[in-house]
Parts: structure tokens; sequence; C-alpha cells
């Protein structure tokens, strides 16, 4: 187990500097959100789940201002949108994840994911395993998808572009 200390006060995110990247790779341009910390600590890669973007984890971000924290928009999500392809698979958000890694620059992180991004990062660690210090899965479904699950997910996905209309509905 890794002690990752937390700073003795919570930081208001809009008191905090986020930048903003958006990094061409094979699967489109992808929106990169970081919160720049000491370059001696480990920085900290958060990646969220279907129908989110990188303010699921607004609320976490202001508990740990005492690293650098990168937060993804996933394909086809929040600013994550130019050029991304409709068919995409847990593959390639998993090699879209290691790009983003390289075009930043980073060597080693610590990865934090919620549904699909515990998922993508699975995979991602599983083919470079030396990228990842540690792995915090959230809301990680545990078993293969059956036919029937992985059609539903298709038919969800294609739904993505009415994203306003569930949000209403929750």
């Amino acid at each position: 187990m890794i002690d990752l200390p937390l700073p003795p006060t919570e930081v208001p995110l809009e008191k905090t500097e986020i930048r903003t990247e958006f990094i061409p790779i094979k699967m489109g341009e992808i929106a990169v959100h970081v919160n720049p910390g000491p370059e001696s600590a480990v920085p900290l890669v958060m990646l969220h789940g279907v129908y989110y973007d990188h303010h699921l984890w607004d609320s976490v971000v202001a508990k740990i201002a005492g690293r650098t924290v990168i937060r993804l928009d996933m394909p086809g999500h929040g600013e994550s949108q130019r050029g991304v392809p409709s068919n995409w698979t847990l593959d390639d958000c998993a090699t879209m994840l290691l790009e983003v890694l390289d075009a930043l620059d980073l060597g080693q992180v610590i990865g934090i994911g919620h549904s699909w991004g515990s998922m993508t990062l699975l995979r991602a660690a599983h083919r470079a395993p030396e990228r990842f210090v540690a792995l915090g899965f959230c809301n990680m479904p545990f078993e293969a998808g059956t036919r029937g699950t992985q059609w539903q997910f298709r038919m969800q996905h294609t739904l993505l572009p009415f994203r306003g209309f569930y949000e209403k509905q929750v």
C-alpha cells in the first residue's frame, strides 16, 4: 500500500491553477485538465465513467492539492469530441491513455478510475505495468460482459449525443 499524505486543509478548486490541453492522438483530440503540483510527487491520473466528464473529480482535486492531478475527458465526453470516432473499444481507450501519458512526458503515475475509466486503466496497466505505481478503482465491473450486456453498452454509447436528455431524467 502506498502512503499518500494529504494536505491538512482543503483548497477550493477555484483557487487552484488548472491548465487545459488538447492532445492530438490516433483516436482524435483528448482534453486533458492539469492541476500542477510539486514535481517530486508521483502525479495522479483520474478517468471518469460513461456520461461524465473530468468534473466528476472536482471535489477530490480540492483535497489533493499537494500533487499534480491530471483529469482526462474520455473520448466522446466533455471537451474530447473533436475527431473522436464513435466505434472505439476499451483497447482503443487504453492506447489513448498511454499516448496521453507519452505526450505529457509522464513516466510513472498513480491511476484512479471510475467505471469505464477503471476498465481503461486496468487494460493500460496490463499493457504497460511499469507506467503505474498504483491503481484505484471505483464502481468497476469485475466480470466479462455477456453478448447482451455488450449490446446494451453499444446501444447506450449510441445515445451519447442525447446526454442532455439523460441528465434531465436522473
